[in-house]
Parts: structure tokens; sequence; C-alpha cells
């Protein structure tokens, strides 16, 4: 996990101003009710927006680095109306203590960095076995057939240059993708040039491999572990999903 524990510093910066998901797993939390399990909650961009607004949740990483945060910034929240819980923890042998949920939510690309189906159908299969019947879990994927080749075309682009909260100092992220097709796979390397007020400059390298899914390869995944696709959405608008679609946003029931 030594990739994720350096994107730890980062995650925040590169995510600060996306929201656009977060309205949809509130009016799923508050639809099902109960407990809700947040699956790669980095450091608790999804489990400390819905504990605000009321919402128990267990946040689960394997990343202690990014689990540090989002400690961190529950203690500077103070008290919430509702709960957040942060474990360190492999989603394909969780094995949590409690009453099992009525949510799972596994945000923005993270059933990706389960680089094998096998993993990725061990996820489920473990996620399934904490969650009641008639439990929702919500799976936020990059959609694979709507992406341009220059995103995957191994090309070195600017991500951004803003500053970091908490200091003066600069960063720039480079970004650069390559698809390997054949086996479902983009490689990622991500370069954070950190400038301090002096002008000196330091670079911080993450490198990483995600698995991207179809719709019905994800689907059929979901069906033998346990759970029945209800609905496949396009976009956070919950739209409904074609080709081209942004996102692939699938939502299924947990099978009695």
């Amino acid at each position: 996990m030594a990739d994720y524990d350096a994107l730890a510093r980062f995650y925040d910066l590169d995510h600060f101003d996306y929201v656009e998901d977060l309205g949809v797993y509130y009016q799923f939390a508050r639809a099902t009710g109960g407990r809700v399990l947040d699956v790669g909650t980095g450091t608790g961009r999804v489990a400390l927006y819905l504990a605000a607004k009321g919402v128990p949740v267990v946040g689960i990483d394997e990343s202690s680095a990014m689990l540090a945060t989002a400690r961190k910034k529950l203690a500077v929240a103070g008290k919430l109306r509702g709960s957040a819980e942060f474990v360190e923890a492999d989603v394909r042998r969780l094995d949590l203590a409690g009453p099992p949920f009525r949510l799972a939510i596994v945000a923005l690309n993270t059933f990706a960095h389960l680089v094998t189906a096998a993993d990725q159908f061990g996820a489920l299969a473990s996620i399934r076995r904490h969650l009641e019947p008639g439990a929702v879990i919500i799976l936020d994927l990059f959609n694979p057939t709507a992406s341009g080749a220059k995103e995957s075309s191994g090309e070195v682009l600017h991500g951004y240059t803003r500053v970091e909260p908490g200091s003066n100092q600069t960063v720039t992220q480079l970004v650069a993708t390559s698809a390997d097709q054949a086996r479902q796979l983009l490689r990622v390397t991500l370069w954070y040039d950190v400038t301090t007020p002096a002008g000196q400059v330091t670079r911080s390298t993450v490198s990483m491999t995600t698995r991207y899914c179809y719709r019905y390869e994800l689907e059929w995944m979901l069906l033998h572990a346990g759970f029945e696709t209800d609905e496949v959405y396009g976009d956070y608008d919950l739209s409904a999903y074609v080709g081209t679609s942004p996102r692939l946003l699938v939502t299924a029931c947990a099978a009695s």
C-alpha cells in the first residue's frame, strides 16, 4: 500500500471540489436507513459528508495514512449529527463487528483498484456478507466505452496547479495513463511537484494500476456474489446509462 500512503497527502487536494456524487449517496442513505459501509473511504470524503448529515457510517480502507487523515478530519469536525468510524481493513477479507449494513458505497472508481476479476468478485462477496437482505450496494465506476484515446495514450497531461491548504506551497499535478486493453488495465503515474515560496521544487511520484469493468461483466459478478442489479445509471443525475455516459453507476440489492 506504499503508493496509496504516499497519495494521502495529495488526495484531498485532488478531490476537494468533487462533490457531484455526494447528494446521490445521501439520497440512498436516507431511503435505506441504518448503517452505511463506505468501501475505500480514503480520507473520509464521503463518510464525513454523510455523518454530518446524520448518517452512521463505517469507512474502511487499506491505507493507514489515508485513515490517519480521515481521523484527523473527524476530530476537527467535532460533534456530528451522525457518526463516523474508520477501520483499516481489506475489503476482500472483511470481518466487521456489529449489525449488518443497509447500504454499501463503493465510490469514485474505488472498485477499479482491485486489479483482478477474482479480487473484484471476492470484494463483492465479502460486502454481501455484511449486508442485510434487501440492502443496497452502489458502485461508481469509470465508463470505459466513453473514454478518449488521449486519456490512455501515455501522454503526460497537466492535472492542476493549486495551493496546498495549510501552507504557502503550490502543488502541480501531472498524470500519464497507459491502457492494457487485453487485460482491462490502466497503468497510471502521477507526479506532484511541490514548490515552496522560495522556489524550491520537490517531486513525489505515485504509480498505480486499476482495472476497468464493462456493464454486463459487472452485473454478472454482482449476480453470482448474491446481488440483484436494480438500476444502471450514466451519471450522478441518475440519467439512464448509454455507451457515451460519463459514469457507470450501478445499484443492486442484496438477495434474500
